[in-house]
Parts: structure tokens; C-alpha cells; sequence
């Protein structure tokens, strides 16, 4: 889980919990913060909720009710892309 000293920068940019030497994994720290970012301008959300020693992000976003067009998607059948 996270660190109670640590959440409150949980999604702040470059913010790690353990120095360098100390992590098993590389990262930058912004995984997080870009993930977030993301989430808000989808009109969604990322939070966190700690449980025991256990955190646990959420992440809510909208649900579409009509399909989005999207300009580089392309629904011809293999069929069309034949001809």
C-alpha cells in the first residue's frame, strides 16, 4: 500500500515514495499524475481509497450512450477493403 505520509502527493508529477536505491522498479512518477489527467478530461476521475495496508485506485469514467465517431476508426468489413 501506499504510505500514509505519501498520499497526499500520490498523483503530483515525479512524486516517488521510496528513494532510488530503495525501489525495485524504475519509474519517473508520472504514471499516476498522467493517468488522472486523462481520466478529468474524460470527463471521469482517478482517486485512491486506502483499505488495511491496502490502497486501491478507482477509476471512474463515463459511460457512452450513443457510439463515438472517431475520425481514425474504420468499420468497412474485410470485404470492403478488398474492392
Amino acid at each position: 500500500g501506499v504510505p500514509d505520509w505519501f498520499e497526499p502527493t500520490l498523483f503530483d508529477e515525479f512524486a516517488q515514495a521510496m528513494r532510488g536505491d530503495q525501489r525495485p522498479t524504475l519509474g519517473l512518477g508520472l504514471g499516476l499524475p498522467i493517468a488522472r489527467v486523462l481520466a478529468i478530461a474524460n470527463d471521469g476521475d482517478l482517486t485512491h481509497q486506502r483499505e488495511g495496508d491496502e490502497t486501491r485506485l478507482i477509476l471512474r469514467l463515463p459511460t457512452a450512450k450513443t457510439p463515438v465517431d472517431h475520425p481514425d476508426r474504420d468499420d468497412r468489413s474485410q470485404e470492403d477493403l478488398s474492392t
